[in-house]
């Protein structure tokens, strides 16, 4: 019970020192409702002279502005003095004064421009008026006895016929005065805003995230339909991305949200800053489609996967600037802000490129060629090829016909048949082959027994057909039978 006695004690202190130092001001809405100014507001004052040189307070003349506070408990409007830091208001048709504890109308950033519009009984209150409160507006009536002195006080709609201004004459006798005829006070906001001068402090600046972002990638193939089989070649190919750039040059106190603006983007490596057309407030974004070429150096029935890959850098910098804002009547105002710049770029945008693979099994293919003597064979069809891509031709090679060649030490033949063989042939084969046979085995006996060798000749026949067997045997009977037949004939004796 005692902690939640504190706490409300602390609560109240802190309600009574900085609760209200501020109350929102209202201004007249085009569709006649009362809306919160972007950068009036009433300040609450303590003692009277403290207000008096401060350059945000709106001064109705010279000497003159708007306050209002409370007497014996009623809520009162009426006018400050510069002189004596007083507050005069009106209390049932008399004046009184309020010394201390009462509220002045400041403007806390010069985003806006407060003019004076005529306004008399057969003309509507205008648009952007500023409101004591929720019944009156701040108005003022020239001075009937003295021209080009005004009486600043409030205009009550409701009031007379269709409206009346209740001024205070603080020049003469101090008595109330009423018109039908003065001006209202009109906040005029501005139509669009413009930073120059705009200068980043480079040296804050402060990196906030970095993301690697993957934009795009791309398959290049060398099929190598139309070519010899292992042929190098170049391909090119244009890869296309997207990318988006995001600016915010922050919000300030009493600027507009959303209006339209322009000013410079940060750049390291420029001088001279892109312009933007923004809304004030928000980010704006912008979005581009980007071409990039590129070109790889493949074998043939190979492939390679390119990625296009960039840093995603979120970033902010304080910047110090003119502001200048633009109203519907041509004029425009000046003001000096300072504010914090905040930007999501794409940086290092580059290419990599993974090592090239065979498009058959996928495994890694060579990256540079070496001289080739003879065509080579497409890696999908060379189950024992290796990653060094250096080709040798052989010259007469043993056990294999003239068109085997050696890759990474190991044989095989160019020219392989894609049909099947037949299997009968094991058992028939076809007479090319068995000629081709014997015509070997021959050969071979004959090139064993060479006259330089040596060695007697000699014939084997374990290693012959046997057609060639039986051929031999038929030769022997025919020369058998010839030799009885001139025995017979001659009378020789057997």
């Amino acid at each position: 019970m005692h902690f939640l006695c504190v706490l409300w004690l602390v609560l109240t202190a802190f309600n009574s020192s900085f609760g209200h130092n501020f109350k929102s001001a209202y201004v007249k809405s085009p569709l006649k409702q009362l809306v919160t100014s972007n950068s009036l507001r009433w300040e609450y004052i303590k003692k009277p002279h403290d207000w008096v040189k401060d350059n945000r307070v709106v001064l109705l003349s010279e000497e003159v502005a708007a306050c209002k506070g409370t007497y014996k408990g009623v809520a009162v409007i009426g006018s400050a003095r510069r002189s004596n830091g007083h507050c005069y208001v009106d209390f049932n048709g008399s004046l009184h004064i309020l010394r201390t504890k009462f509220y002045i109308l400041i403007q806390r950033i010069r985003a806006s421009k407060l003019d004076w519009t005529p306004w008399d009984i057969f003309t509507k209150i205008p648009s952007s008026s500023v409101a004591y409160d929720l019944k009156t507006f701040v108005a003022r009536i020239e001075d009937p006895e003295k021209k080009g002195l005004y009486c600043f006080g409030s205009l009550n709609p409701n009031a007379g016929l269709s409206g009346e201004i209740n001024g205070f004459n603080l020049h003469g006798d101090r008595k109330t005065q009423s018109s039908t005829v003065g001006a209202v006070l009109v906040e005029k906001e501005p139509v669009r805003y413009e930073l120059r001068d705009l200068i980043y402090i480079e040296r804050r600046r402060k990196v906030l995230n970095e993301t690697k972002v993957l934009l795009g990638s791309k398959t290049f193939i060398n099929a190598g339909l139309y070519q010899n089989e292992g042929a190098w070649n170049s391909i090119r190919s244009v890869l296309s991305y997207n990318t988006s750039h995001t600016y915010n040059w922050g919000q300030l106190w009493g600027l507009i949200t959303a209006l339209p603006s322009r000013g410079p983007s940060y750049h390291e490596e420029k001088d001279d800053f892109p312009i933007h057309d923004f809304e004030w407030g928000l980010p704006l974004t912008l979005h581009s489609h980007q071409l990039k070429e590129v070109s790889r150096v493949l074998q043939a029935k190979t492939a390679s996967k390119c990625v296009i890959k960039a840093l995603e850098q979120s970033s902010e910098i304080p910047y110090r600037a003119t502001l200048l804002s633009f109203y519907d009547d041509g004029s425009n105002s000046s003001l000096k802000i300072e504010g914090t710049y905040m930007e999501t770029v794409l940086k290092d945008v580059s290419v990599d490129c993974e090592l090239p693979y065979f498009i058959k099994n996928g495994s890694v293919a060579p990256t540079t060629t070496t001289t080739t003597t003879t065509t080579t064979v497409g890696p999908t069809e060379d189950p024992y090829a290796d990653n060094s891509g250096i080709v040798f031709k052989i010259k007469n090679p043993r056990h294999a016909n003239n068109n085997a060649h050696v890759r990474g030490g190991r044989l095989y033949n160019t020219h392989s048949s894609t049909t099947t063989r037949n299997p009968l042939y094991r058992f028939y084969p076809p007479e090319e082959e068995e000629k081709e046979t014997e015509m070997g085995e021959i050969h071979s006996n004959r090139s064993s027994t060479s006259p330089y060798s040596g060695n007697p000749k000699t014939f084997s026949l374990t290693n012959a057909s046997p057609r060639s067997i039986h051929q031999d045997h038929l030769g022997n009977n025919y020369c058998y039978f010839a030799l009885m037949a001139l025995l017979f004939f001659t009378g020789t004796p057997m």
